[in-house]
């Protein structure tokens, strides 16, 4: 429930995913799909984690960070969750990683600041960024081992 999903998203994957499919069909592919997404889950856990540091109170929040979920596949299009587990366990410890990153009001005033470190650390430029180089390097060690 509730997740965010990162699909394989960077300059130039439609060619990476042509010449991998050619050199060694779809398996190859998704193969090199699910390595990506691997690699997003990991490091947007390592982002989170690091964000995290000012926020350890009770330490629920933090134990709600996904790390080791697999990649999923949809209508031939693989995504991965990414950030935090909202109903991790089923108590909903997750749930207060929203009111810190995007904060709360009470009677239309801000309550909870919210957190941009730790929004950035999921959806920030350097994290996009740093996503995009890491997937687009898992096609391209794809590529290279295939042409060995």
């Amino acid at each position: 429930m509730a997740k965010n999903k990162f699909t394989v998203d960077f300059s130039g994957f439609e060619q990476y995913q042509r010449k991998l499919e050619e050199l060694a069909g779809g398996d190859a592919v998704k193969k090199a799909i699910n390595v990506a997404l691997e690699e997003t889950q990991s490091i947007i856990a390592d982002n989170v984690t690091a964000a995290m540091s000012s926020h350890t109170d009770t330490g629920k929040v933090a134990k709600t960070i996904i790390r080791k979920d697999p990649p999923e596949w949809a209508a031939g299009v693989g995504y991965v969750n990414v950030g935090f587990d909202i109903t991790a366990g089923g108590t909903y410890n997750g749930l207060p990683s929203i009111f810190l990153m995007y904060g709360t009001q009470l009677y239309g005033q801000p309550h909870i600041k919210p957190d941009r470190n730790l929004y950035n650390a999921v959806y920030g430029a350097a994290t996009k960024k740093k996503v995009q180089s890491v997937q687009k390097e898992a096609f391209e060690n794809a590529i290279t081992g295939v042409m060995k």
